[in-house]
């Protein structure tokens, strides 16, 4: 199955996508998409070629990610608001042959300055006019996408690894429509047709991507399109009693919570509310409770496994717990000694189903450390789970920090800072933060007596990483922590 097939069977006029003055019904989606297919195509793109795809959470990515998949080729979602010095690395992985761009992407440079960067033609989907720029349509184009097996790559998604170097996660059209299969037949699910889900989170990310985007589209329902999470202004467009579905991270719930004014009666149209991407705490919960009556459910998911491996939706609320696993997903806990953990005690978090990633693009190393032989997924969260097979997440077994729900490897932080003149020695660790969760800092040891502002340093890291990857303090110090064997010890660091 071609993932791009999930927009097949709905209805002509059914509204499909709404932003702004901007809507599109289903017969206008898969018109948009089936002309930009067949412009890839004209333009040598052939199945199973990298295209990437840099836009904001507009109508102009959705028609980009379902036109590349049914021309058989394999996106590569990209931040457009990642710095250039971030996405040369990325793209030097991945050797992409062709860019699609929305309007945020392209910029005041326009399309030369953005071909220049990426070392690719560029051009917008079909229905995205930027003057300057070609725009992809082909007048009577038919909606007809390429055939594709559950194991053909359909996405690379782009993050680091524990080294700091870009890392793709390889998804199938499998993995894709595992995942919106496992949301779509959770017995607690009320996705359907008849759904309006606010469309807010960056679909650059997984959890946009396919937790909302894909598996609403599939149930033929509609989404709301947002370019930027304000809470006031996103609050409104609830408010206005069309949105039926919000999912949304914990530093989105807290902000609404915290909207002056903010009437208690601005989620009654809403069906179904969850909290992803990073652990919710009690304070955020219980504010969203007071203020708008709302049980505030958690979810539990990796880029890894297409986004989803448990969700608390529709279950009886366990604070603190993401609920339970979602049908089609198979869990263990697994102990220090390779065996499982009896039922209440820690264990690393092992996951395996159809939703699953056969592993990471030319890095076969990386491959092998995260999934065994038997496919399971090792994901480096420690968990427990209780009797009735509620989990809840402990610790991380991985040094990684997650900001608004963005993972934030240390390794590509510090080896960035190592690269300025002066700097000796790196260690960045996550601090607790009321807005994001959690934030970045870094400390810094100088090189032979050097001085070093923190204020270069903030350039320099925002010359080279996407904003949430940036510190948001800077600690100068004149050694760092190391064990015996001169490793650089973070977990002291992060206790102080």
């Amino acid at each position: 199955m071609n993932i791009a097939d999930i927009l097949s069977p709905h209805g002509e006029t059914r509204p499909a996508l709404m932003a702004g003055d901007d809507s599109l019904d289903y017969g206008g989606l898969r018109r948009r998409v089936a002309e930009t297919a067949a412009g890839l195509a004209a333009r040598g793109v052939r199945p199973g070629d990298r295209v990437v795809l840099m836009a904001g959470t507009e109508i102009a990515f959705v028609v980009g990610a379902f036109a590349v998949w049914a021309a058989g080729a394999v996106l590569v979602p990209v931040d457009p608001t990642s710095p250039p010095a971030e996405i040369e690395r990325e793209l030097e992985l991945v050797e992409p042959v062709f860019t699609l761009a929305g309007g945020e992407a392209l910029g005041p440079a326009g399309a030369d300055a953005l071909a220049s960067l990426l070392g690719t033609p560029v051009a917008t989907p079909s229905g995205t006019s930027v003057p300057g720029t070609d725009e992809l349509t082909t007048t009577g184009a038919v909606f007809a996408p390429i055939g594709r097996s559950d194991d053909d790559l359909a996405a690379l998604m782009l993050t680091s690894g524990t080294s700091g170097r870009p890392r793709a996660v390889m998804l199938t059209h499998g993995n894709l429509a595992a995942t919106q299969t496992q949301l779509l037949e959770n017995p607690a699910g009320v996705t359907d047709e008849n759904t309006v889900a606010l469309g807010v989170l960056p679909l650059h990310h997984i959890f946009g991507l396919n937790v909302t985007l894909g598996t609403v589209l599939r149930a033929g329902g509609s989404l709301v399109l947002l370019p930027h999470f304000h809470a006031a202004e996103s609050l409104e467009v609830i408010a206005d009693g069309r949105i039926t579905l919000v999912t949304g991270v914990p530093p989105m719930w807290a902000a609404w919570a915290a909207v002056e004014g903010a009437p208690p009666t601005a989620f009654d149209s809403v069906v179904t509310v969850s909290s992803g991407g990073a652990a919710l705490p009690e304070r955020t919960r219980l504010a969203v409770k007071e203020r708008f009556g709302l049980d505030l459910p958690e979810g539990y998911g990796l880029t890894e496994t297409s986004g989803i491996v448990s969700t608390g939706a529709g279950l009886p609320l366990r604070p603190g717990s993401v609920g339970r696993v979602v049908p089609g997903v198979e869990m263990r806990l697994v102990g220090e000694s390779g065996q499982d953990v009896v039922v209440g005690d820690r264990g690393e978090i092992w996951v395996r189903g159809d939703n699953v990633t056969p592993g990471y693009w030319h890095d076969p190393a990386a491959t092998v450390a995260s999934l065994t032989e038997e496919g399971w997924l090792r994901t480096g969260d420690v968990g427990i789970a209780d009797e009735e097979g509620y989990l809840y997440l402990v610790d991380r077994a991985k040094d990684m920090i997650n900001v608004s729900g963005f993972n934030v490897f240390p390794a590509e932080v510090e080896r960035v800072l190592m690269s300025f003149p002066g700097v000796g020695q790196a260690v960045v660790v996550g601090a607790e933060d009321d807005r994001s969760g959690e934030r970045v800092v870094a400390h810094v040891c100088p090189r032979d007596g050097a001085e070093l502002d923190p204020a270069d340093l903030d350039r320099h890291c925002r010359s080279n990483l996407a904003r949430y990857k940036c510190p948001s303090e800077f600690v100068l110090a004149d050694e760092l922590p190391v064990s015996p064997a001169g490793k650089r010890v973070r977990r002291s660091l992060r206790a102080d």
